[in-house]
């Protein structure tokens, strides 16, 4: 199909889930998108250790753009997949992340746009792609923007989320309850924010077995929204955990226990 490029300064929505990852509005024409994140604490794992699934809000963002920014008129876009890979260690240090996205594939129905995120030294520290399908219609424009609500300094993603772990038999489970700060302008939670929180409870069901994993990739499928005023839970369970490599199976519920996300988290072991 005929590709029609959109002005991305009129059709970004910036929330809060980007203030609360310091996430930066994006930028580009046509195809081609970038966006920067500033690091720190809020990119902390329950453990203290640096999360890969802090970068699920740049990523849906400047990924996600590349292939609404040639969407056809009337018709926005919703992620179905999200697949990342992890190259470097992130840095939490206040330093800039940047992330480039561009278009892949695009048809009457959704696109594919794919991306890579930056550190300050230019070392690139993820790779990854997203797929979207277009629904009719267009949000409000600027429902997003950010207001004088404070948001604060999260200090971890337990902090962020304002999120309880518990241990299960089959692995762990992270519960947490959908509030304004997490919403898109839709008042789902934000698809990078799901991404965020199936990566810690993957992540914490691997090293449960005392194995010092590191998340190497993260694929996340969305079935539906996660909407707001009810109890999110995240459940993590292990398909596999060797002594180099482990893949949990993460399930993103609602209130009735309808799966909102289904996410496979796998890590490799260090040290």
């Amino acid at each position: 199909m005929q590709q029609t490029p959109l002005s991305l300064t009129a059709a970004i929505i910036y929330g809060r889930p980007e203030r609360l990852l310091r996430v930066g509005s994006v930028s580009g024409n046509g195809a081609a998108t970038s966006g920067v994140m500033t690091t720190g604490p809020w990119m902390l794992g329950p453990e203290g250790t640096p999360s890969a699934g802090s970068l699920g809000v740049l990523v849906d963002d400047v990924f996600g753009y590349a292939v609404m920014a040639a969407k056809p008129e009337g018709l926005w876009g919703v992620s179905t997949d999200i697949f990342v890979e992890f190259c470097a260690p992130l840095p939490t240090d206040g330093s800039p992340l940047r992330a480039e996205g561009e278009l892949v594939q695009l048809d009457q129905h959704g696109g594919l746009g794919r991306g890579r995120v930056f550190d300050a030294d230019g070392t690139v520290v993820a790779i990854g792609t997203e797929r979207l399908r277009f629904v009719p219609g267009t949000p409000m424009l600027g429902a997003g923007q950010p207001d004088d609500e404070p948001l604060g300094l999260a200090d971890g993603a337990l902090d962020l989320f304002a999120g309880e772990v518990r241990a299960t038999d089959a692995g762990v489970v992270l519960e947490f309850d959908v509030v304004r700060r997490l919403a898109n302008p839709l008042g789902n939670v934000h698809g990078g924010l799901l991404f965020y929180a199936s990566e810690v409870a993957g992540l914490l069901a691997l090293r449960a077995g005392g194995t010092p994993f590191i998340t190497t990739s993260v694929h996340i499928s969305y079935l539906r929204p996660a909407g707001p005023s009810q109890r999110m839970s995240v459940e993590a369970t292990i398909d596999h955990r060797g002594r180099t490599v482990g893949i949990a199976s993460v399930v993103a519920r609602n209130a009735a226990g309808k799966p909102c996300t289904i996410a496979t988290v796998t890590g490799h072991a260090v040290g």
